[in-house]
C-alpha cells in the first residue's frame, strides 16, 4: 500500500485536454489538426483492498503471527495484453504504537500472474528485513508451465509466513490446471513505511502494467469470491470472505497524517489501494451472485 508523503507514489492523476478545431460554413475548410498521442502514466497499479483488525483471532494473530492465506477467483478476456500482471496480495501492517518488529513496517505477500502462466513475487532482502524499505523493486519471476484460457474462472491462493516474514506457497487451479509452487525461502517485501497507529491485516486483488513493458491488448481483469484466513492452533480459520455483492462504490482509504487512526478504517469494506486505482464492481461477468470486481491496468490518464 502507498501513502503519499511517505513514498513516491506510483501514480498521479492528471486531466486530459482534447482540443479540436473547425470552420464555419462561411470560412475556408481547414484540415483538422491531428490529435496528440493519448497521455499515459508510467505505471498503473489498480488494486482493491480490505482491512481486518478487530476479530479476536486476528488480534491474537497480529500479536504473534503465523501463516496466513488469501485466495480469489480471476478471469480475463481473450484480448488481454500479455504484459498485464494480476493477482492477490496480503499484507501485515505493524502500526506505530506497539510494533512487533519495526514501527510502521508493511510486510507484503504479493502474488502476480500474467496470461502466459508466469508468476511474479516482489521479494525482500537482508536490508529490508533489517528495517530499510525496499520499494518492492526486486521481483522473482518464474514460468509455472501452465496455459491459462480466457473467459475461464481460475483460483489463485497464496500463503505467507508472517512469523519468519517469508513466502510459503502459491497454488493456481481451474479447468485443466492445478499447480502448487513452494516459494520458501523467499523473503517478504517491506515496500514502505505506513504510519497507521495500530496493526492490521489487509487483503487485495489487483492488475498492474508498466509503460516500459506495454504490448497491444486490453487491460481489465475480473475477480470474485475472495477469501482470506489465518493459522490458529486448530488449523486455518477464514477471517474474511466477500463476493462484491454488498458494495456498489469503491472509495479512497481515509488518510489523516501524520498518524492514521486505524479506527477510521471500516473493516471488510473495499477501498482503492491508492489514488488512481481503476477498480469497481461489474455485472458483466460473475462467478457467483450478480457482481465481480474489475481491475483495469490501463495507462491512460484519467480525470480525478
Amino acid at each position: 500500500m502507498n501513502i503519499q508523503g511517505y513514498r513516491v507514489p506510483l501514480l498521479s492523476l492528471f486531466s486530459v485536454l482534447l482540443v479540436s478545431c473547425g470552420g464555419g460554413s462561411s470560412s475556408p475548410t481547414v484540415p483538422a489538426a491531428p490529435l496528440p498521442p493519448a497521455a499515459e502514466v508510467d505505471i498503473r497499479l489498480s488494486a482493491a483492498t480490505a482491512f481486518v483488525y478487530t476479530d479476536p483471532a486476528v488480534v491474537n494473530f497480529l500479536a504473534a503471527p503465523q501463516t496466513a492465506y488469501v485466495q480469489a477467483y480471476f478471469r480475463f478476456p481473450a484480448d488481454l495484453a500479455p504484459d498485464v500482471w494480476f493477482g492477490i496480495d496480503q499484507e501485515l501492517f505493524e502500526g506505530v504504537n506497539q510494533p512487533r518488529v519495526f514501527e510502521g513496517a508493511d510486510w507484503m505477500g504479493f502474488f502476480a500472474l500474467n496470461r502466459g502462466g508466469e508468476l511474479g513475487t516482489p521479494v525482500g532482502s537482508a536490508a529490508s528485513h533489517a528495517g530499510e524499505p525496499d520499494d518492492a523493486a526486486d521481483w522473482a519471476i518464474q514460468d509455472l508451465g501452465i496455459s491459462l484460457s480466457p473467459d475461464t474462472w481460475y483460483l489463485i491462493r497464496g500463503e505467507a509466513d508472517f512469523a519468519s516474514r517469508m513466502f510459503t506457497s502459491v497454488r493456481v487451479s481451474g479447468p485443466g490446471v492445478d499447480v502448487t509452487v513452494d516459494l520458501t525461502p523467499n523473503l517478504l517485501s517491506y515496500p514502505n513505511y505506513l504510519p497507521f497507529d495500530e496493526p492490521s491485516l489487509t487483503f487485495y486483488v489487483f492488475s498492474l502494467r508498466t509503460k516500459e513493458a506495454k504490448q497491444p491488448g486490453s487491460t481489465v481483469v475480473y475477480f470474485d469470491d475472495v477469501e482470506a484466513g489465518i493459522q490458529t492452533p486448530t488449523g486455518f480459520q477464514a477471517v474474511f470472505s466477500d463476493g462484491f455483492e454488498q458494495q456498489s462504490d469503491i472509495g479512497d482509504v481515509p488518510i489523516t497524517l501524520p498518524i492514521i487512526p486505524m479506527a477510521d478504517i471500516t473493516e471488510f469494506l473495499w477501498y482503492k489501494e491508492q489514488e488512481g486505482a481503476l477498480v469497481g464492481t461489474s455485472n458483466l461477468v460473475q462467478r457467483s451472485g450478480n457482481f465481480s470486481v474489475a481491475a483495469d491496468a490501463s495507462l491512460l490518464l484519467v480525470q480525478p
